[in-house]
């Protein structure tokens, strides 16, 4: 028995696993001459007609006939996932949870720089019988309680507190910065134009000058 090594340029399908392609338009004895199988005329016989996805002949389509509901929240946070019981299996007690070492244990992906750029949240999943250091973006409560329970110290580094400020100081300025806007506008309007000014010591050499004519 010859040994041969296996290449995959030698492999087959099985016999019958392919079918040939049937060949169109080449004559009534082909079974798909003439017409090539498209009818005789219409829309979907020519070269490149067809109707677009969804088309349904000039009635209302039924992505337009359903109902829609809810709206789609521009300002949504997307966070990558992780849960407690990982922290309990892939760290040692006493360590510093961050960024660095979870992209190190590979509990985060590293993707694209704006994979990583993404906030990262804790939940509480899990049970945890270490004490760590946690400093990441964001923690649940059920998480807290059990990280505070073990003897652990948290440091949210993105809440929601922080962000609900940030946009109350930024609409407060821009606001006041409209006050005030509005407000020298206003005092402008309101200034009265002023007069001409004249030189009394003019006025009263020039009357004398009419006396004396």
């Amino acid at each position: 028995m010859n040994s041969e090594t296996m290449t995959l340029a030698a492999l087959n399908p099985p016999k019958g696993r392919r079918a040939k392609k049937r060949r169109l338009g080449r004559g009534p004895g082909s079974g798909r001459g003439k017409t090539a199988g498209r009818g005789e005329n219409g829309q979907k016989s020519r070269a490149g007609g067809n109707v677009r996805r969804g088309f349904e002949g000039g009635q209302m389509p039924l992505q337009r006939r359903v109902p829609k509901r809810g709206f789609t929240n521009i300002f949504r946070v997307e966070y990558q996932i992780l849960n407690v019981k990982d922290l309990e299996y892939r760290f040692p007690a006493n360590e510093v949870v961050n960024k660095e070492n979870l992209i190190k244990h590979n509990l985060i992906k590293k993707g694209s720089a704006k994979k990583n750029m993404l906030p990262i949240k804790l939940l509480g999943d899990g049970k945890l019988t270490k004490a760590f250091s946690i400093e990441l973006d964001r923690v649940t409560p059920g998480a807290r309680k059990k990280i505070e329970a073990a003897g652990g110290s948290i440091v949210e580094l993105l809440t929601a507190k922080n962000n609900r400020a940030q946009k109350d100081a930024k609409r407060s300025a821009s606001q006041s910065k409209k006050n005030d806007m509005s407000s020298a506008s206003e005092k402008k309007q309101a200034a009265p134009s002023s007069p001409p000014s004249t030189d009394s010591a003019s006025v009263e050499s020039k009357k004398d000058e009419n006396k004396d004519t």
